[in-house]
């Protein structure tokens, strides 16, 4: 028997979406505590990861429709891919965000720690699955650090929270909404060496080459969720931002007007310097995991910006693919 046409209306989409508490996820819940997914027609299930690489092998696997994360998993998975160009492959629907604050090198003041240099021989930890081994490169880099700092890898960001508050190391690369409920308990204890000059963070939305291909309404669905949670962001900035606190336990003091203006840049589009993030990554994945230079990744190929150059023409700014010969 068919369903009255009333009833079909009111029929959602199910998506089934791997999120994260990071603070550039907060289009996420803005979207799902203000019903906007459910007026794109899509029914949401969020389960909420930390770990970027987790999140790709879920989707990898059908267990998941979409991802949201940073660029590095997404680097080193296509640098290890065998066979690239699968159904399966993660590509890129939309950035989210740009940010030069949401991730910081932070460290324990009285551990006499002032400049970079006195990190020589410290404990460092680097919260696994996230964008921080490439930071700390970027960050050691540049600051001309000797190898003898001890790096811990094996952290989520949760666990690294904690052993910086016991002291169990020196110093961390983390990232908001732990740098505040760092802050909330050391205070002036807790330093942290600016990054923003060499570093922005980008937050992207992921799903399978498949569904990017066969279920595109589904997908334009997803961007146009996320591009009305972006505007209600633009619009009502500081009351989401007190959602997002509440919802996750944070001090009213993380709604500072430091973090209002260095770590909401939320804007759904494709340009130029995701590309150019995206081709800086590949040549650390490349030397860090010392692949021959022979594999070269092709950061285009992570990219499927034609359904939000449908959606949003205006919000894609790099050239459309090239025809492809007969």
């Amino acid at each position: 028997m068919a369903l009255p046409a009333a009833a079909r209306d009111l029929m959602l989409e199910p998506v089934r979406i791997a999120t994260s508490i990071n603070l550039s996820d907060l289009p996420t819940l803005v979207a799902e505590e203000r019903g906007l997914f459910a007026q794109h027609g899509l029914d949401a299930e969020i389960s909420v990861d930390d770990s970027g690489e987790r999140k790709l092998e879920r989707l990898r696997d059908g267990q998941v429709d979409f991802a949201l994360m940073t660029l590095t998993p997404l680097v080193i998975d296509h640098l290890f891919d065998s066979s690239p160009g699968g159904p399966e492959d993660p590509v890129i629907l939309a950035g989210l965000i740009h940010s030069t604050n949401i991730n910081q090198v932070v460290f324990l003041r009285e551990r006499a720690i002032d400049e970079p240099s006195d990190l020589h021989g410290r404990q460092v930890a680097l919260p696994t699955s996230t964008n921080a081994e490439f930071l700390w490169w970027l960050f050691s880099t540049l600051q001309e650090l000797s190898p003898d700092i001890r790096l811990l890898r094996q952290y989520s960001d949760t666990e690294v929270q904690a052993l910086l508050t016991d002291g169990a190391i020196d110093a961390a690369v983390i990232q908001e909404p732990w740098i505040t409920k760092l802050r909330a308990r050391l205070g002036d204890d807790l330093g942290q060496f600016p990054v923003s000059p060499f570093y922005s963070a980008k937050w992207v939305l992921v799903t399978s080459r498949r569904t990017a291909l066969e279920d595109r309404e589904r997908c334009a669905a997803m961007l146009a969720t996320y591009r009305d949670a972006i505007e209600l962001l633009s619009q009502q900035e500081r009351d989401l931002l007190a959602l997002y606190a509440e919802h996750f336990g944070l001090p009213l003091a993380a709604l500072d007007q430091d973090w209002q203006r260095q770590s909401l840049d939320y804007d759904l589009g494709i340009d130029w310097s995701l590309i150019a993030a995206l081709q800086q990554q590949a040549y650390w994945a490349t030397a860090y995991h010392q692949r021959v230079s022979s594999s070269i990744i092709d950061v285009i190929a992570l990219i499927d910006d034609s359904i939000l150059r449908a959606l949003r023409p205006g919000a894609v700014s790099i050239p459309p693919p090239a025809p492809q010969s007969p």
